[in-house]
């Protein structure tokens, strides 16, 4: 068959083949994360194994008799090349701090943290200690629901993230960074929390994944983990939060 054919009359067969074989491919190689939340794993796996068998089928039939002359669609051509380099030449990888800063870190936070508020608040038995038991998105909806900097002054904080430099003092500001996807990497929304280190682009880049301890203070009027303690870590098999 000639290309200008095949492209015409098989590409929603071709485009089904090349999104079935990366999403099996990124499955099989536990990349499948990078792109979607984990519940919709067993869903997507087998709807891409239900179109390998399908593109199967369709390659089965015996094909119509070809016409004398086939027009080449264009935009057909270009959605198939487009999907080939996006899906399988492209290698996956995490969201970075610069799509953080677009879309705005904790500006979309939930109130779900808050009911933990009442476990560890400030006549807690179990002291500030229990404060290291919030994760990162603890924290950041702490951070985004309530604003009485004096709560968080002196509260212990253990979290790991990648660093995302804040627009305000970039300078001696960043955030410890995650995204939490709530179904795939479009709707995924950053969250953070902040740090204060003079000149920290000396020591560190933004990207770079680390691990952090330390305790709230206000510093220059804004709340943050001052001068924490920091060790760098490789990026984790899957980086996003839920």
């Amino acid at each position: 068959m000639r290309f200008k054919y095949i492209v015409e009359n098989y590409k929603g067969v071709i485009l089904i083949a090349i999104t079935s074989i990366a999403t099996i491919w990124l499955g099989a190689t536990n990349q499948l994360g990078l792109y979607i939340h984990p519940r919709y794993f067993g869903f997507s796996l087998v709807a891409c194994t239900i179109g390998l068998v399908a593109v199967a089928y369709a390659l089965s039939i015996p094909a119509h008799k070809k016409p004398e002359k086939t027009k080449l669609n264009y935009a057909s051509l270009f959605l198939i090349i487009f999907a080939f380099v996006s899906l399988v030449l492209i290698k996956p990888t995490t969201l970075s701090s610069d799509i953080a800063n677009q879309r705005g870190i904790n500006s979309a936070s939930t109130t779900e943290a808050l009911s933990k508020l009442a476990e560890v608040d400030i006549v807690s038995p179990f002291g500030d200690s229990s404060y290291t038991q919030l994760t990162i998105k603890d924290w950041a909806n702490l951070l985004a629901q309530t604003s009485d900097q004096a709560f968080f002054v002196n509260k212990k904080a253990i979290v790991s993230g990648f660093i995302t430099q804040d627009e305000s003092d970039p300078d001696n500001r960043f955030f410890v960074s995650r995204f939490v996807l709530s179904c795939c990497a479009v709707d995924a929304r950053p969250i953070g929390v902040p740090l204060y280190l003079s000149n920290w682009k000396d020591k560190y880049q933004t990207d770079q994944w680390i691990a952090v301890e330390g305790e709230f203070s206000v510093v220059e009027g804004k709340l943050s983990l001052n001068n924490p303690k920091i060790e760098s870590i490789d990026k984790p098999r899957n980086p996003y939060v839920y």
